[in-house]
């Protein structure tokens, strides 16, 4: 489940929130997301996993200046070392990379993104326009794909631009979400 959290003020910032769960029989996954206001960069992001019976929690606090990021874990409730890992550019996040998709105007057969994440770099063309079938029917899409090969996205070309598939390449296997139901709150 993807969540629009919506725009928060903490301790002054206005700051963008971003939800994503995943419950399945032995995996269950939460992560909080607070991004910069037009999503290209997270500020802090809060995660709980719970995999096989084993619980691991993940804090991320980042820079001001979104080049540097502190990760602190637990493993079952032991601290393990704090990882400190730096950029030349800014971090980004997948979550609101899809949020600032959805929102660039000039979304478009041919552009490029750069997308540099703490423990990743890749670029994400937007390969051309194509039909696609998924649970909630047949739509016109923007389609994605990275370079080098690992993630592709699939995001409608409505107004809305809404990600009705996602696949990428994470530890040993492949993930694949599809867009299942769609609601909205209406304040």
């Amino acid at each position: 489940e993807l969540f629009y959290g919506g725009l928060k003020i903490e301790a002054g910032e206005r700051l963008q929130r971003v939800l994503f769960q995943v419950s399945t029989l032995s995996v269950k996954d939460r992560e909080d997301i607070r991004g910069t206001i037009d999503f290209s960069a997270p500020v802090r992001v809060s995660r709980a996993v719970r995999l096989f019976g084993r619980d691991e929690s993940l804090q991320e606090v980042f820079s001001p200046d979104y080049r540097h990021v502190q990760i602190r874990k637990s493993v079952d409730g032991k601290d393990a070392p704090d990882v400190n890992i730096s950029s030349d550019k800014e971090f980004g996040h997948v979550l609101l990379f899809l949020y600032r998709l959805r929102n660039d105007k000039d979304l478009a057969p041919g552009k490029v993104y750069d997308v540099n994440l703490p423990t990743q770099r890749f670029k994400m063309k937007v390969v051309d326009t194509r039909v696609l079938r998924s649970p909630l029917g047949r739509h016109q899409t923007f389609y994605l794909e990275s370079s080098p090969p690992k993630y592709k996205i699939w995001l409608k070309t409505t107004p809305d631009r809404l990600p009705v598939r996602i696949q990428g390449l994470i530890g040993a296997g492949l993930m694949y979400l599809a867009a299942t139901e769609v609601t909205t709150d209406p304040s």
